[in-house]
């Protein structure tokens, strides 16, 4: 006879139940007598609690400081098509850091992330990210983590301003005052002859010893924006490396300063030595909204008070 659904379920939801009943349960009265289970040892007094390895802080922010930091907002600043993410301490002490994509997420920012942080000591900032995590595991995400990492951020300016210390100091000291970069963007909308242009202005401008060109295309079968731009890109950079000079001297390498975040690729822009976008072709993508900086200096908030509650007009993209 087919087993049916129906059967399975049975049959199953049976085998569940007997595993999950005692011992004497499955020997039958004759022999009922529980079986003695040897009781554990308390734990001794001077015993440390039982947390893993992997949860002990790592960075000894309370030992820095001698009182608490008790954060009293967290805003949103926006200056033309750049937004900022501000924390204020209630002894009146700022912090800011700069975003990328956080208009997409405010909803998160707004409602999720920021009153996890309102009303709470600042110094705690590695339990303060657990706990925002553990409330929202289901939505660990880029856009989760974008949020938390920017209030992360700037909490870390906060308290840097407020020991008179690089944030490198506060996590342990500086393990190097600077860090070589590579060039990269343009999101495929140039055209393989400008793309490799831009990038070799750009390497003569920075002494950038790396770049990172964007081949294939994007969530598109790895189909190129138009046909052979992926190939003619290749031999162009290929070409303009082999007959680079070696007698011209090297520029500097940039440099920066290493950042401390723990999601801190959340932040991390794109560098682009071109912010001109082609008109658009029969092949080309569709250009997205610039981000140039506005020239406009000001400023308008949407901020979350110890309250919760968000005041102020929306960011929008």
């Amino acid at each position: 006879m087919p087993l049916t659904r129906r059967d399975w379920l049975k049959l199953t939801g049976s085998a569940s139940l007997a595993a999950s009943l005692p011992p004497a349960a499955h020997a039958g009265a004759a022999d009922a007598s529980p079986t003695p289970v040897a009781a554990s040892a308390p734990p001794a007094a001077g015993d440390p609690p039982l947390v893993r390895a992997a949860e002990q802080p790592m960075f000894n922010l309370p030992g820095q400081f001698t009182s608490p930091v008790k954060i009293a907002s967290v805003e949103m600043l926006k200056n033309g098509a750049n937004v900022f993410v501000r924390t204020r301490s209630t002894d009146g002490a700022v912090g800011i850091t700069g975003t990328k994509q956080i208009e997409d997420f405010i909803p998160i920012f707004e409602h999720l992330v920021a009153p996890r942080f309102i009303g709470q000591d600042a110094r705690q900032l590695e339990s303060l990210i657990d706990d925002v995590y553990r409330a929202n595991y289901k939505l660990a995400s880029l856009p989760f983590w974008c949020c938390v990492a920017y209030i992360e951020q700037s909490l870390l300016d906060m308290l840097g301003k407020i020991a008179a210390k690089p944030v490198g100091a506060l996590l342990g000291g500086v393990v190097r005052p600077a860090i070589p970069v590579y060039l990269s963007g343009s999101d495929r909308l140039l055209s393989a002859e400008e793309e490799v242009a831009v990038y070799e202005r750009g390497v003569a401008a920075t002494g950038a010893k790396a770049v990172k060109f964007k081949i294939g295309g994007r969530m598109s079968r790895n189909l190129d924006v138009y046909p052979g731009r992926t190939e003619k890109l290749l031999r162009l950079a290929r070409k303009i490396s082999a007959t680079s000079s070696p007698s011209t001297p090297t520029p500097t390498a940039p440099t920066t300063s290493p950042t401390a975040s723990a999601s801190a690729a959340c932040s991390k822009s794109s560098t682009s030595p071109s912010s001109r976008n082609p008109a658009p072709t029969k092949n080309s993508a569709r250009p997205r909204p610039s981000r140039r900086p506005s020239a406009s200096p000001s400023l308008t908030a949407n901020r979350t008070t110890a309250s919760g509650n968000s005041t102020g007009p929306s960011v929008t993209a």
